[in-house]
Formats: C-alpha cells, sequence, structure tokens
C-alpha cells in the first residue's frame, strides 16, 4: 500500500496511518491503542519490547514515539480509526492525557488534552503511551500533520 491510497487514520495492517515525519521521508503507523495502562518510561519501553517479542500485527519494529511523532499523532487524533483512541483527561495521580515521547532521554512528552510539550521523570511518572513504527516512504512524497 502506498500514501497515495492511504487516510489519515485508516487502519491497515500496518497499524493505522498517522500521517508523515516532518521530513516526509517516513510514515508513522500508530497501534489501534494505547499500551493498556499507564506506566513509567522504563515500563512502557519493556512493554513495547514484548509487543515486539510477540510479533504484533505481523511486526517487530514498534517503538515510542519522538516527541515529534506524537506532535503528528495529536495533530490527527481525531481522524479516521484514531478518533476517540487517545487520553484527553487527568485520571487520578497518573497523567493519562500525557503520552511518552523517546525523546530526549525518555523525559519528555505531549499532552493530548491541549498539545503543550513537558518533562516527566522516566522513573517516577505514569505517562500513556502509544506506540508507532516507521516506514519508509516515496520519495515524492509530501510533509503532513494533518
Amino acid at each position: 500500500m502506498t500514501e497515495a491510497t492511504l487516510e489519515i487514520g485508516q487502519q491497515t495492517a500496518d497499524g493505522v496511518y498517522a500521517g508523515l515525519t516532518a521530513d516526509g521521508k517516513q510514515q508513522i503507523f500508530a497501534m489501534p491503542t494505547d499500551l493498556d495502562a499507564t506506566r513509567s518510561f522504563n515500563d512502557a519501553a519493556e512493554a513495547v519490547e514484548r509487543l515486539n517479542d510477540k510479533n504484533t500485527l505481523g511486526h517487530n519494529d514498534w517503538q515510542i514515539p519522538t516527541q515529534e511523532e506524537l506532535h503528528v499523532l495529536h495533530v490527527n487524533k481525531d481522524k479516521g480509526a484514531l478518533k476517540d483512541t487517545f487520553k484527553t483527561a487527568f485520571s487520578n495521580s497518573d497523567h493519562a492525557d500525557w503520552y511518552w515521547s523517546s525523546s530526549p532521554s525518555g523525559m519528555g512528552g505531549v499532552r493530548f488534552s491541549g498539545g503543550r510539550e513537558g518533562w516527566h521523570f522516566k522513573d517516577d511518572d505514569r505517562l500513556s503511551c502509544r506506540p508507532v513504527r516507521l516506514v519508509a516512504a516515496a520519495a515524492a512524497a509530501a510533509p503532513s500533520l494533518g
């Protein structure tokens, strides 16, 4: 399947198509849902490793998204199969509306209730995580955030 036939939010065998990286060189595919619970960064990283060990959705290259990739997910969170799958409300002592970023040092995050960036303690804070995988895009693809 090529990006010419994909729509943002389209469910595919690769995950849910979320858009292109800012440089247009890679397609971002997200898991259809978050990990099952909020977690510390290290626990989220271990859960993503388990997804890869199980070859989830037929792939073993799932990862915690970068800050840039999280922004693409945030911008497109209300499209297609992504709609209503992200947490957007604070929950108890967890920060469920915040999502882990893998950059830098796993302490960055994006708040899906408003798009704000912030820093979190990777060993103490419990945030949501939506694993993604990247697939090379066709050379002619233009950047797409929404």
